[in-house]
């Protein structure tokens, strides 16, 4: 396949979790790829196609406008909040290009569909929705094995990187490593409401692992719920291969392997007089990243991310309990999903240990508690939104005053969020992730004080989980997810067959 090079400057994007990998490539070219109309190929020189084994052949579709990081820099005017609507400079040959229908690409930032166009002024407003990689590529091959370290000494490069300042001033030097991609060093913390949910994550990186510490904790009428968690993720090996032909998916595969981490868990759940059910989505909780990377190769930006999410119903009889109890979970092994001859297909070599501690319950009849705890969950996405707001920091055209006055004009407005409502939720959002996750079902039964023989019984089943949303860049699987491995383990209080219900 005949390549050519469009101007790339390698991109820092400044993560939300400050944790960040980088990329630089000097090198010159003949302009953004893929507006020509006749989809003309691209070879990028972001950060993973100079590691070692990394293979990015590609050529760009034909309504696929491609914007290396300079420029990006240079005809930004504003971003409104969710991302949605561009405001750009109308001067720009490149910005002239697009129109409904077209695909942008920002160099290793974002991967977005145009679905309304209006001129405001100078400026020229664009509505967008996230594109999948099919709509932007039409013919290629990307592939990667890159180790995610968590350790790396890049601490500088984080302070430089949040400051704002001139888009070449943070680009300038290269962090790279030779055979790897680095975690920034530095704690992250973020705490807050969200949901109804209390909640609070810590995580630091350390010399070969990520340290992780989460609290949630939630209050309904009568009823509160509170859950705290502590473990670690070490060192581990994310892989992909990803073919298109035509601008359809014909290959992919995704893995990561020698995941090792363990979480320990404790819970408290209590009830005061009539209290509300707490069930369903009222019941859950997903946690900020802990842990974002962007995998930038040839300016598409993919970016792997960790996350963990919660669940807690605890069932009560009395209008006044309490319970309280902890597990731990350990894993290692392989997990991966992937798609070929437009089939998903699971593997995975995982094996878990666990252990369950005391459970403490005061009750005076039959209760119990579910609790379901995703850690981790480790997915690869398209585009990330905090690549975005990195651009708002760094780009001299996005002052908070010009971006309100173009955005505050409710005709244009009018017209985009017109334009995204009636594509549809399911185009809206292209969930174009697949994702490997350690699933924990926690499940504690008690039969009160006054059964023949009081018993606890507490099981804990263990998950290996792979899957997609209802898109894997731009394939429809279904939302399908597929239990790849699955371990149990059980608890009696005290240890006769009597209490085994």
């Amino acid at each position: 396949m005949r390549t050519r090079t469009f101007q790339a400057v390698g991109t820092i994007v400044v993560m939300a979790v400050a944790l960040s990998a980088c990329s630089s490539g000097p090198d010159k070219g003949g302009g953004a790829a893929g507006g020509d109309g006749r989809g003309t190929p691209t070879a990028g020189h972001s950060a993973l196609r100079r590691l070692p084994g990394s293979v990015y052949d590609v050529a760009l579709g034909p309504m696929t406008v491609a914007i290396d990081a300079a420029t990006a820099g240079r005809v930004v005017r504003g971003i409104s909040e969710d991302n949605a609507v561009f405001v750009l400079d109308g001067s720009d040959a490149e910005v002239r290009q697009l129109r409904v229908g077209k695909i942008l690409l920002i160099e290793d930032v974002a991967l977005r569909k145009v679905v309304a166009v209006e001129p405001d002024g100078d400026n020229l407003a664009v509505g967008t929705v996230e594109a999948t990689l099919p709509e932007a590529i039409q013919n290629g091959t990307m592939k990667w094995n890159v180790p995610v370290r968590f350790g790396s000494p890049l601490a500088r490069l984080r302070e430089r990187s949040e400051s704002p300042g001139s888009l070449l001033g943070l680009l300038a030097g290269g962090w790279l490593a030779p055979a790897r991609l680095n975690a920034a060093a530095g704690n992250y913390e973020k705490s807050g409401k969200l949901s109804g949910w209390d909640y609070k994550i810590t995580s630091v990186p350390g010399p070969d692992r990520l340290d992780v510490n989460l609290y949630a904790r939630k209050e309904v009428k009568g009823l509160s719920v509170e859950l705290h968690g502590v473990g670690h993720l070490k060192d581990f090996e994310t892989q992909a291969t990803v073919e298109i032909a035509d601008s359809a998916l014909k290959y992919f595969d995704y893995s990561n392997k020698n995941l090792n981490g363990e979480m320990s868990f404790e819970w408290v759940a209590a009830r005061e007089g009539n209290a509300e059910p707490l069930k369903g989505p009222d019941a859950m909780f997903k946690f900020p990243a802990a842990f974002s990377m962007p995998l930038p190769i040839g300016g598409i930006p993919f970016v792997l991310e960790v996350t963990e999410a919660l669940l807690i119903e605890p069932a009560f009889g009395e209008k006044r309990e309490m319970g309280r109890g902890s597990f731990k979970v350990s894993y290692n092994g392989v997990s991966g999903f992937g798609i070929k001859g437009g089939e998903p297909t699971a593997n995975a070599k995982l094996a878990a240990t666990s252990s369950i501690g005391d459970v403490i319950s005061v009750s005076m009849v039959p209760s119990g508690v579910i609790i379901g705890v995703v850690a981790p969950k480790i997915e690869l996405k398209l585009g990330a939104a905090n690549g975005l707001e990195w651009l708002k920091k760094i780009a001299p055209g996005t002052t908070a005053l010009t971006a309100a006055r173009a955005l505050e004009k409710t005709t244009i407005l009018g017209k985009i969020n017109d334009a995204i409502a009636g594509i549809g939720t399911t185009l809206k959002k292209n969930e174009a992730a697949a994702h490997v996750s350690v699933t924990t079902m926690y499940v504690m039964a008690s039969s009160g004080p006054f059964s023949i023989v009081p018993c606890q019984k507490t099981t804990l089943t263990v998950f290996g989980k792979a899957g997609a949303g209802a898109k894997i860049m731009g394939v429809s699987v279904g939302e399908k997810s597929v239990d790849v491995f699955k371990q149990e383990f059980t608890r009696l209080v005290p240890d006769r067959k009597a209490c085994d219900f």
